[in-house]
């Protein structure tokens, strides 16, 4: 079996309602079986909170995410990586930088299989804060030689307020560092508010408070998918990824 795939399916699990949200294109960035040490973070955010009926999301950057999802794996909550960016080829300079998520993905897979946690257990959401870089440049003015594997998350990329109501979940904790929640995730998390899911926040001083953020710029308009996309690279094997050439100085 491709080593990629073997790890891939570490992370995911037929019994568990979350993981076929797992984002597979961060895994195709593994080449080697290069197993690496865990040292995990501690979560005493999550004190109190009720993991049946609570979905996490955790916004932080590169490994950062990865790190406190394993940890909350230990408080009864399934890990999901949605991380949508692939590696840079060889001589390309690459904008996200994924190598420290990378690298943690086999040791990772292997912690929730020695968990063997519940089919029932809740999800947490990981995203890399990191996923912009520089934010919304459009492709035609990035340098030669660049790989832009800038991404996005979008309401698709995470299950719906009707299905989370529909498994028990009535409150989401966003987890991030930020001064502001990502203007990509108020899309999805307002769509969840509208529906009666509580939406809470917990920044660097580890405090759960109810969440405040705007209504996003083309909020349900039909062309927001469009406008994020279209400044992106997508890539052909999924997911965000791609080459800008001398050419014609657009992604490949």
């Amino acid at each position: 079996m491709d080593r990629a795939l073997e790890v891939y399916k570490t992370w995911i699990s037929n019994e568990s309602e979350w993981t076929k949200w797992a984002k597979p294109i961060i895994f195709m960035n593994l080449k080697t079986a290069e197993a690496k040490s865990i040292n995990l973070p501690e979560v005493s955010w999550i004190g109190g909170v009720n993991p049946q009926s609570t979905a996490l999301i955790i916004d932080l950057p590169g490994k950062s995410s990865l790190l406190e999802g394993l940890t909350l794996a230990n408080a009864g909550f399934r890990p999901v990586p949605l991380y949508n960016s692939a590696c840079a080829p060889r001589n390309y300079k690459t904008l996200v930088d994924v190598g420290d998520i990378v690298s943690l993905l086999e040791s990772g897979g292997a912690f929730l299989q020695n968990l063997n946690s519940a089919s029932s257990a809740s999800p947490v959401f990981l995203l890399d804060s990191n996923r912009m870089a520089l934010g919304s440049v459009n492709k035609s003015g990035l340098k030669p030689g660049t790989f832009d594997n800038r991404w996005q998350i979008v309401p698709a990329d995470m299950p719906s307020a009707d299905y989370l109501c529909k498994q028990g979940i009535n409150k989401i904790i966003v987890r991030f560092n930020s001064r502001n929640i990502a203007e990509d995730l108020t899309h999805i998390l307002l769509r969840y508010q509208e529906k009666g899911i509580e939406i809470f926040s917990c920044t660097t001083d580890k405090v759960v408070v109810p969440a405040h953020f705007h209504r996003p710029s083309f909020f349900k308009s039909i062309f927001y998918r469009w406008k994020t996309f279209r400044a992106l690279s997508r890539n052909s094997a999924g997911g965000f990824g791609g080459a800008i050439h001398e050419s014609s100085g657009r992604a490949g």
